[in-house]
């Protein structure tokens, strides 16, 4: 969790359509991470309020609902699956993946992460939630940087096979997809009794 709160001003956004604003409101949102325990041992970025585009909890109204911030620049990224209208908000607090310091310390993490653990690849969770174009900038420099082939299999689950031809398309296929589409198909056979064609 976050190390402490700042005073936010955002809009109430809908459940189930994201680009519906409901109004605004002040919050307060978990969304200073400084991890003092690590004494900025690994990195020295410490995150605050405006390294994300929104939360779902407001701790001095203890209310549950999705907050967008507001601010300069501050919006849901617009390449990212249209579910529920904008799906680029999941949980918690939403990295803010036009920001420049959010940018370059995933970029500097990746490195990190591949010279600590010497991976040769990524399998990436929830990527129609993550700005398309950020996740081939961020996979292309990881691939420079180390020289690396460094198999990437993201999971988008959808089972429109166009959806994922999308999601491959506007990233140039730098990553792969597990085939959602194949898996409800296996289900549907499971269930069909032996019927299935």
């Amino acid at each position: 969790g976050a190390d402490g709160k700042s005073w936010v001003d955002t809009k109430r956004v809908d459940w189930d359509n994201r680009n519906i604003e409901l109004g605004d409101k002040w919050i307060e949102a978990w969304v200073e991470f400084n991890f003092p325990g690590r004494n900025d041992k690994y990195s020295n970025f410490h995150w605050t309020w405006y390294h994300f585009d929104g939360v779902d909890w407001d701790d001095a109204g203890k209310e549950k609902a999705i907050f967008k911030f507001k601010g300069e620049g501050k919006a849901w990224d617009w390449e990212v699956s249209s579910e529920k209208g904008n799906y680029d908000y999941l949980m918690y607090a939403d990295l803010d993946m036009d920001h420049p310091e959010v940018k370059q310390e995933l970029k500097d993490w990746g490195e990190w992460y591949i010279n600590m653990t010497g991976v040769d690849g990524f399998r990436m969770d929830a990527v129609k939630h993550i700005k398309y174009q950020y996740l081939q900038e961020w996979i292309d420099h990881l691939r420079w940087k180390t020289g690396k082939e460094l198999f990437t299999v993201g999971e988008y689950w959808n089972y429109d096979v166009n959806q994922l031809h999308n999601f491959i398309t506007k990233t140039s296929g730098s990553m792969s997809l597990f085939d959602a589409p194949l898996h409800m198909n296996f289900y549907n056979a499971s269930k069909s009794g032996g019927n299935y064609d």
